[in-house]
């Protein structure tokens, strides 16, 4: 084997050694090398594990690329070809050096796991560990080298230290509310874990808010007076921050500590100053990489959130003192709002309040304001006031601008506090004493404010912490109960306006029915009248028509309860009583909450009256008649009785509209079956009559060709150039009255033939027509452009005629082109097929496109091309007896497109 081929599996590291001057080192040339050592050099340039091979007694170096990474950019590729204890002189090879003489003199095997091996590959005496195994390499007499596996684990083992340092701290700081046990625990975990926490120092703010080192682990006393400079270049950075110091000599290992880090004690995110700082010696033998970086944090967020936790709990300690002094407000609340809760009558309920939170004060009274006609008026008292005077000038009520400790809490919706009292602000004299403290708060139920609730004290002192958030409480449970009990009232009214909706639904569902089956106006309207009277208290119901001047009763339900009243509506009304011209002249309903007496009748016959409705009932939108219902009892029109009522006549109207419009309906329901009888009628006279002309007309159209014909030869060659042309002009006359025949006997068979629809194959049947068509174009320039064509639902024999009839059209249109261009293409819609035929032809005037499917319709002229004009006649009448349409699109000298429709199922 070759040196190029021995190293060529290498990777780099083959190549630096297929380059390297062997003969120069210990070993030789590789040619000379032995065959053990050629193949544990192969063996190991060939593996992706690690591995370092030691050849000789010196232990001279070869390694593979996956071992690069152990040795770092100190050492590679420098160790190449040199002798172990040359390359590790000053890191591993003193602390291995044992076994690597018990492996070369016993030939001892050794394994290890994490074993510690301190090496220095980027620029600095690092700390690694390893899973290693050294194997010696037995030779003829001796042993000849050594082979190591290696595995790297530093992150593994500088991982799990890390994390039990955590474990710790955190298992120590676990129930632990007290700073000072915090810094305790934080101590500890330091001497825990003495290779990355080498010393701690922990600054905390004193009552001055100002840094002190309050605690400090791993430094005697006399050096930490040195980091008093480093603390002034602090700054007030969230950021964790690396510091180069004057070197300590301590920790885990030999080597001084020259770095720090600074540690900001603000939770991440926050703009808020630091609550400390915590300065941490970094690990001489290793840098501060991401992963160190992340210890330190979760070491400062363990660290904040005890600080945190103490803070807290210093705070509760300082609100339970509070809560205890609640207590009996919270008892009192409990009690209040039980009776709250059954109360509904909103002062009720503000007195109450006023009782309780009063049992709570010191001695003192309470009013509760509401602002009336420009003043504030007391609404509720509990307690004496200070003097008689006073009493009568608040008893008289207080300008509504004036006072200030009413006028603020209900301007700005706070609480308004004063002690002491200042009376002079209220303009309040004549009174030998006035309260020492007063406490006014802003009541307000649903975003509206009510009134004001006030609270005195007979003596001065000042409101405390304690005191205002028993009257803030007061406040908002009253607020909030007031508006409860509002809300309470309101759903009691729409749970009777519901009841009430419902029977009026109940009785639509059944007037909805009858409206459906009556059509006679009077019973339609009876009905009505049944059913608005069974949803309201005792009355009536009237309904009027103007007949001559005179308003005419045509339905009444209920006694009206007055002979004399019955006899003036048996007589009929003037057409101008108030009642019944108002509502006839607006269009709207007229509703009199109470009746106007005497307005329509004598007083002495409607004095039983109290509420009345009057209602016009709408036909088409015009007025036909009054709906009136009197009452007997007094009632508010509600807008729940508005609803059902107009709802009523809505109905009614609608019920009155569509039996005229069944009338009308059937009136021309009946005419059009008339007409559509007569006009079957004649179409079967005209295609009997067409038929009929076509076969009569076909005799003499035969004779005169036929004596034309014996005419020529009776005359022979005695024919003159004029007579020869007469007789020329009969022939093509009597040829195209023949044509104009068989087309109007065609349309006639078309109309008179039965439909036999099935599917027919549109793309075989238009093959079909081309073939016919083709003996007559031979000598033409024709482009077919044919798309896809589907299956359809059509008699066979009749479409073909109709598409024969299209494509002849387009062939003989689009003569005059030097290429005519025939395409033929389906489109589909969601219920039909469009069949389109277009052609470059000399197309049409698109202003008579409606004339060209009328029989003997022509676009041009006979001289230019021949035709009948009932071609397209029938191409429409074989595509309407299909379910289809036609229509047709074109331009003068643009050609033209003809369409028709087929239904995709049959008809």
């Amino acid at each position: 084997m070759t040196s190029r081929s021995l190293f060529e599996q290498g990777g780099e590291t083959g190549t630096l050694m297929r380059d390297f001057d062997w003969a120069r080192s210990a070993l030789g040339p590789p040619e000379l090398w032995s065959p053990r050592l050629r193949t544990y050099v192969e063996l190991m340039l060939a593996s992706k594990q690690p591995m370092y091979l030691g050849w000789t007694r010196d232990l001279i170096a070869l390694y593979n690329d996956a071992y690069r990474p152990i040795l770092g950019a100190d050492k590679h590729p420098h160790a190449l070809g040199q002798p172990t204890a040359d390359i590790f002189e000053h890191d591993g090879y003193p602390g291995l050096k044992p076994y690597f003489d018990a492996l070369l003199n016993q030939g001892e095997s050794f394994a290890f796991d994490d074993i510690l091996v301190p090496l220095i590959r980027h620029g600095y005496l690092e700390e690694c560990y390893f899973d290693v195994s050294y194997t010696p390499i037995q030779g003829d007499v001796q042993v000849e080298g050594m082979l190591a596996t290696v595995n790297e684990t530093t992150e593994r083992v500088l991982s799990t230290r890390r994390t039990g340092a955590l474990a710790f701290l955190a298992a120590h700081l676990l129930g632990i509310n007290d700073k000072h046990q915090i810094a305790d625990a934080l101590m500890q975990g330091a001497r825990h874990n003495p290779h990355d926490l080498p010393f701690i120092l922990l600054y905390l703010p004193d009552e001055e808010q100002n840094l002190k080192l309050q605690h400090a682990e791993g430094l005697p006393e006399a050096d930490l007076t040195s980091f008093d400079a480093l603390r002034e270049t602090w700054g007030g950075g969230h950021d964790m921050q690396v510091r180069s110091i004057t070197p300590q000599t301590t920790g885990a290992w030999p080597e001084p500590v020259t770095q720090v880090a600074v540690l900001p004690l603000t939770k991440g995110g926050t703009l808020t100053a630091p609550q400390g700082h915590l300065v941490i010696g970094l690990n001489a033998r290793k840098q501060v990489d991401g992963a160190y970086r992340d210890f330190l944090e979760l070491l400062k967020s363990q660290v904040l959130g005890a600080l945190r936790s103490a803070d807290l709990a210093d705070t509760l300690e300082e609100q339970n003192a509070e809560l205890e002094a609640r207590t009996q407000m919270l008892e009192a609340f409990s009690t209040l709002t039980h009776d709250l809760g059954i109360l509904s009558e909103p002062l009720h309920l503000i007195q109450e309040t006023q009782r309780m939170v009063l049992s709570l004060l010191p001695a003192g009274f309470s009013q509760y304001y509401e602002p009336q006609d420009e003043r504030w008026v007391i609404r509720s008292q509990v307690g004496q006031v200070n003097t008689p005077e006073l009493q009568a000038l608040l008893d008289a009520g207080l300008p509504f601008l004036e006072p200030p400790n009413l006028l603020t809490p209900w301007q700005t919706g706070e609480s308004y506090f004063q002690a002491p009292y200042d009376p002079t602000a209220d303009r309040l004299t004549g009174s030998e004493t006035y309260p020492g403290a007063t406490a006014t708060l802003p009541i307000t139920v649903g975003g509206q404010r009510r009134g004001v609730l006030g609270f005195a004290l007979f003596d001065p002192q000042a409101w405390s912490r304690a005191d205002r958030a028993l009257l803030e409480t007061a406040m908002r449970h009253l607020n909030l109960t007031l508006e409860r009990a509002e809300q309470a009232q309101d759903l009691q009214a729409r749970q009777a306006e519901v009841e009430s909706r419902n029977h009026a639904l109940e009785a639509f569902a059944h007037l909805a029915r009858d409206l459906a089956l009556e059509t006679d106006r009077v019973a339609l309207v009876r009905r009505a009248q049944e059913i608005v009277l069974s949803l309201l208290p005792s009355g009536y119901a009237v309904y009027y028509e103007l007949e001559e001047g005179l308003w005419r009763a045509k339905a009444q339900v209920g006694d009206l309860g007055n002979e004399g009243l019955q006899a003036l509506v048996d007589a009929g009304f003037p057409q101008d009583i108030p009642t019944l011209s108002i509502p006839l002249t607006t269009g709207e309903p007229l509703y009199q909450d109470v009746y106007a007496r005497g307005a329509d009748t004598p007083t002495d016959v409607v004095q039983h009256l109290q509420a009345v409705v009057t209602l016009p009932l709408l036909f088409r939108r015009v007025p036909i008649g009054m709906f009136v219902l009197g009452l007997f009892e007094q009632r508010a029109w509600t807008a729940v009785d508005r609803a059902v009522l107009e709802t009523t006549m809505r109905s009614l109207s609608l019920a009155l509209e569509r039996a005229e419009y069944t009338r009308e309906l059937t009136a021309q329901r009946d005419a059009l079956d008339t007409r559509t009888l007569a006009l079957g009628d004649a179409n079967e006279e005209l295609e009997a009559f067409a038929y009929s002309v076509s076969h009569d007309l076909r005799t003499p159209v035969r004779h005169i060709a036929g004596f034309s014909t014996l005419l020529r030869k009776t005359l022979g060659d005695g024919l003159d150039p004029k007579a020869e042309r007469y007789l020329t002009v009969i022939d093509q006359a009597t040829l195209r009255m023949n044509h104009l025949i068989d087309a109007m006997l065609d349309l006639s068979r078309t109309s008179r033939q039965p439909l036999h629809v099935r599917l027919v194959d549109l793309g075989a049947l238009l093959t079909d027509i081309r073939a016919e068509l083709m003996p007559d174009v031979l000598e033409r320039d024709i482009a077919w452009r044919i798309g896809p064509l589907p299956l359809v639902w059509a008699d066979q024999d009749l479409l073909r005629q109709a598409l024969l009839n299209l494509l002849s059209n387009a062939l003989k249109y689009s003569r005059t082109r030097a290429q005519a261009v025939i395409e033929v293409r389906v489109v589909e819609r969601s219920g039909d097929w469009v069949v389109e035929v277009q052609d470059n032809g000399v197309g049409f005037d698109p202003r008579y496109s409606d004339k060209l499917f009328g029989v003997f319709q022509r676009m041009h002229r006979q001289e230019e091309f021949e035709g009948t004009g009932v071609g397209l006649a029938n191409v429409r009448r074989i595509i309407a007896r299909h379910g289809g349409q036609v229509w047709a699109k074109g331009a003068v000298g643009e050609g033209a497109t003809f369409s028709f429709s087929l239904p995709k199922v049959a008809t």
